[in-house]
């Protein structure tokens, strides 16, 4: 049992550099000893000083706990630094739980627009309509990229008087945030005139 946990704190050591592609096979590594890591790691999420370790212990107690990992992730939502937040938005959305991902509306307004980005985009892939005043919210966003997701979102959770914000998106300085709100528009058109 000593010999795992030296081994588990050693794998968990590789979360403090950069890169991906360490990180991802110290998680596989992991697998031998979930019972092991487990209690590590979550502790480690929560009171780790380095945020590479914190970011990458969310995405290994997700790859070893599924579901068990939920109180985890929505914890580590609240931390300080955008990529742990990050990190557990992913995991979040891979788990695929409508419900849970309820608790990433407050991220819609989060002070980094990497993380608004991917919270709309979570919200949208998991189908959490409830998030679409929030996400309408984000229309005049500083960031066009949260802009792009914005117009994205009205369509694929089908917000209602989206189609309005549609339009003033095709007016948007990006041309990426205009291409992406014509071509929800066409959708939303699309849509209507079948219902109709």
């Amino acid at each position: 049992m000593q010999a795992h946990w030296s081994e588990v704190q050693s794998l968990i050591s590789t979360f403090r550099r950069d890169g991906e592609r360490e990180q991802r096979e110290a998680i596989e590594r992991m697998r031998d000893h979930a019972n092991v890591a487990l209690p590590i790691l979550r502790e480690s999420i929560r009171y780790s000083r380095s945020a590479h370790e914190r970011a990458w212990c969310a995405t290994a107690v997700a790859a070893l706990a599924g579901r068990r990992a939920i109180p985890d992730l929505v914890a580590a939502l609240d931390d300080p630094t955008m990529s742990v937040r990050l990190h557990a938005i992913r995991a979040l959305v891979e788990l695929g739980d409508p419900d849970v991902g309820r608790r990433m509306i407050p991220l819609v307004s989060d002070a980094s627009g990497a993380v608004r980005a991917n919270a709309i985009g979570a919200l949208t892939r998991l189908g959490v309509a409830a998030a679409g005043r929030e996400i309408l919210a984000r229309t005049t966003d500083e960031k066009w990229y949260v802009r792009q997701r914005v117009a994205r979102a009205i369509h694929r959770l089908r917000i209602e008087s989206g189609r309005r914000t549609l339009k003033s998106l095709m007016a948007d300085p990006h041309p990426a945030v205009r291409n992406e709100a014509a071509q929800a528009l066409e959708q939303v058109e699309q849509l209507r005139n079948s219902a109709a």
